[in-house]
């Protein structure tokens, strides 16, 4: 839309603009310096100062400092520079970090500093605003006692308003391209403040910026992180050994190998040496006493006269104020990145690498957790030839999303159970597949309770390869092997009193393809992985629903163990895609459950360590040696560390003769070396096993069963699809291609899901400690701290319930004394679980 003025036609945004500049009130004061004490004659560069007047009653005067750029201002990029603190003043950024203008400091001798220029000005490629924020900050103030308060909330608010009635009394930089950027503690507010300006854009406001991204240096993001990362950091580099942890009290923290001062120890992040006045109360031994300089110019009257400070708005100047009224109310921002980094901005974080306020090593941490693609890999970088740093760069993962043939048949009766089965049972295939080329098999077991009601549950059981109806006979099934009475012919079954399907309609899915009963009609076929498997099992759900449109309405929830730790998280993503986008049906989905599940393979087998030391399978010098040599790397070790390697030697001796599935009880010989669930699916006969019972002489009696001919008939297998049933087909041709499903956990957490994770307490295969790990890389609010959890009074596990923005909680439980498939050690108080957390009752 265009307007007519003047014989020339204005656009609709620049009346928008002009209207919103009437109606903004936009109280700023300006002022062009062309001379600053301390610098002989006319300034080569462009400097302005002013305020700009924020908060309900423009109470708040903020002041800034704007340098244009050197080379193009008109093109080069706008950068919103925030000093760290909370308090620091920006100039300190301008005259010691990024700006023109730098001290003399050798020719300081107490009278007034001088000024030299900074070859290396950011101001050389930048249009630079060094802002004073928050309020009391450097030269900022209040006209109100009440405005003197401020937050990190606050400030991003104020920051915010500042840079959007800015940009409207400096309109020829609104097309520039904008950057946030700042140190320190600004690692806290520049995030929330993109967000703020993200947000704004979207929803329509004007002037509509032209944010690209923002940059931080050593910045504070998780303030629990990045003080945790001190002592690991001191290790690294050698300030302490591998006994002590108390050498470090004396060490100059932002810059380990320069004097510490001991005038300014102990303050905040930045704020250094803010007492230094006069040099000669300084130590003999030289420090970074730079900043003394910038006390005595601050407040000299002639300086405030050269840069228009207001008289009586600021008695003392100080480089960072520790007296602000001011509240840092966000502990950690790193679920600020992780929703900035769905938003397309560019980001530049770097860190001094011997800075031990923030130090490095807990800034990866958390760039880890956001489990970015690495797009170039950790290498060193470059200026006049010599290394100058390392880096990498990450890209967000991106997950695609999903683009009606069935038979069944109802089981009254099965061999091994005396009459009619007192359950509903049936199976029956569905074909998924690009052209229906894969039969997917299952097996469906109606509610005991309500069917109409209570929920449907899909069951995958781990593997990949494992079938769903070892999960169905051994965990959580209405049937289950007389082991007893086994004598090696045909086994028989009872009635499992803790069946899940009391509480659940559970459909038990042999997937992926080659899985169980599940084939392929060709060779192509047989070919699957976790995103094609994911695929597939929604394919199947789809179709079983349109087959069984009774069930459509009943609330969903996807489940598994082990293995299906991988599987399930997308499933319930590819589900959530297509509700969303309005595939039909549409699903009810709930949320998911997961035991003992595979997450982040490396983290899962990494965990094994400490949790062996945790039960008392290794000794505290081998833990301590092992973390100390390996660095908490035990699956993937350097293998020219040589300490590393002898510790790890001696950490599988102890534990290489226990039974990972479940440590207290005996290893089985055959059982060993495959994965996640993949036990014993080599034993067909009794006679192979040792005469001390384990676990796995339990598994003899599916493979007898499942391969008898009569079975098969009652089951309605198809003939010639599968000459030999196993339990846990490792001969699939199957890849394993997502190694973490940490970022599943984190998109579905911002959908509103339920879920339950639980933990045999036993399993070393994925010991809970890491399962407790990745969930708290997910940065959730803890709504029920940590507690014991009963069955029949006695202490059945322990539990903590989280919750993401009052409508996504996630319930973890640990099982007391279970193994790696918890319901199978642990059925009553599994099935007494997952009852109350169906019920929306606390465990």
């Amino acid at each position: 839309m265009n307007c007519y003025t003047s014989g020339k036609f204005i656009s609709w945004e620049w009346w928008h603009l002009l209207l919103l500049f009437a109606l903004f009130d936009v109280v700023a004061s300006q002022s062009i310096i062309q001379t600053l004490p301390g610098y002989p004659g006319i300034l080569p560069i462009k400097l302005e100062t002013g305020y700009v007047s924020v908060g309900e009653v423009d109470e708040v005067q903020l002041f800034y400092y704007f340098v244009e750029s050197e080379r193009n201002p008109v093109k080069d990029p706008l950068v919103l520079w925030l000093t760290g603190g909370p308090g620091c003043s920006a100039f300190s950024g301008l005259v010691y970090e990024i700006g023109p203008l730098m001290f003399d400091v050798p020719a300081f001798n107490g009278s007034s500093p001088s000024f030299f220029l900074n070859p290396y000005s950011w101001t050389k490629i930048a249009n630079i605003i060094f802002l004073d924020a928050p309020v009391g900050t450097g030269f900022s103030y209040a006209t109100t006692s009440e405005g003197y308060y401020s937050s990190d909330t606050k400030s991003t608010k104020d920051t915010y308003t500042f840079l959007r009635k800015w940009l409207l009394e400096h309109q020829r930089f609104i097309e520039n391209p904008l950057y946030i950027a700042g140190d320190s503690y600004s690692g806290i507010l520049v995030p929330m403040i993109v967000l703020e300006i993200s947000n704004a854009n979207e929803v329509g406001y004007m002037p509509r910026m032209s944010l690209q991204g923002y940059m931080l240096g050593n910045p504070a993001t998780h303030l629990h992180m990045d003080y945790n990362a001190r002592i690991a950091y001191a290790h690294r580099v050698g300030l302490i050994s591998d006994n002590y942890y108390q050498c470090t009290g004396r060490v100059n923290r932002p810059h380990i190998l320069e004097p510490k001062c001991s005038t300014s120890w102990g303050k905040r992040y930045n704020d250094y040496s803010k007492d230094i006045l006069i040099p000669s109360q300084q130590e003999e031994l030289w420090c970074r006493d730079n900043y003394v300089t910038c006390y005595v110019w601050a407040n000299d009257p002639t300086v405030r006269e050269a840069l228009h400070i207001r008289d009586g708005t600021k008695s003392e100047w100080r480089r960072c104020n520790k007296s602000l009224s001011y509240e840092e109310d966000i502990a950690s921002v790193v679920e600020y990145h992780r929703l900035l980094s769905k938003k397309g901005y560019r980001v530049l974080i770097y860190s001094g690498d011997h800075d031990m306020v923030i130090p490095y090593v807990g800034t990866v941490a958390w760039i880890n957790s956001l489990n970015l693609t690495i797009d170039d890999n950790w290498r060193p970088w470059f200026v006049d030839g010599q290394v100058a740093g390392w880096e990498w760069w990450h890209l967000l993962l991106l997950f695609a999303l999903f683009h009606v043939v069935a038979s069944q048949s109802i089981i009254q009766t099965l061999p091994g159970y005396p009459g009619i089965l007192p359950i509903k049972l049936e199976t029956g295939y569905v074909s998924v597949g690009e052209v229906d080329e894969v039969q997917l098999f299952y097996y469906f077991v109606e509610s005991e309770r309500n069917p109409v009601k209570d929920p449907l549950v899909l069951w995958l059981t781990g593997g990949p390869g494992c079938s769903a109806f070892s999960g169905l006979v051994y965990e959580i099934g209405p049937l289950m092997f007389d082991v007893p009475a086994f004598n090696g012919s045909s086994p028989s079954f009872f009635l499992n009193p803790y069946s899940w399907t009391k509480i659940a309609n559970i459909i038990f899915l042999d997937a992926p393809v080659g899985t169980g009963f599940s084939y392929a009609t060709t060779s192509e076929g047989y070919y699957s992985s976790d995103t094609k498997s994911a695929k597939d099992t929604y394919t199947f759900l789809r179709k079983w629903l349109l087959e069984h449109q009774r069930f459509i309405e009943n609330p969903l929830y996807i489940a598994g163990d082990s293995y299906s730790g991988i599987l399930v998280p997308m499933i319930v993503l590819e589900i959530s895609n297509a509700n969303e986008v309005g595939y039909m049906p549409r699903m009810s989905l709930q949320g998911y459950m997961l035991g003992n599940p595979g997450t982040d393979i490396h983290m899962d087998e990494n965990a094994r360590v400490a949790y062996a030391h945790r039960v008392g399978l290794i000794s505290d010098e081998y833990y301590q040696s092992a973390k100390r040599s390996c660095r908490g790397e035990y699956v993937s070790p350097d293998p020219n560390n040589a300490e590393c390697i002898y510790y790890l030697q001696l950490i599988k001796e102890c534990t290489g003769r226990v039974n990972i599935a479940q440590i207290l009880e005996p290893q089985c010989s055959t059982s060993w070396g495959k994965r996640y669930d993949d036990y014993s699916k080599d034993i067909l006969m009794p006679s192979q096993q040792e005469e001390r019972w384990c676990r796995y002489d339990n598994y003899v009696t599916c493979y007898v069963w499942a391969n008898d001919p009569t079975v098969r008939e009652a089951l309605h297998i198809r003939d010639g699809t599968k000459s030999e049933w196993r339990r846990c087909n490792e001969s699939l041709s199957y890849e394993e291609e997502i190694a973490s499903v940490v970022e599943y956990h984190r998109l579905l957490s911002e959908k509103g899901y339920r879920v339950l994770i639980y933990s045999g307490d036993h399993d070393m295969v994925i010991p809970y400690v890491g399962t407790v790990a990745w969930i708290n890389s997910l940065n959730l609010t803890i709504d029920d701290n940590w507690r014991p959890w009963f069955v029949d009074g006695q202490v059945a596990g322990f539990t903590e319930r989280y919750t993401e923005n009052s409508i996504y909680s996630l319930t973890f439980a640990t099982v007391k004394g279970g193994g790696h498939t918890a319901p199978e050690y642990k059925p009553k108080e599994c099935l007494a679980m997952v009852d109350r957390w169906f019920s929306f009752y606390p465990l």
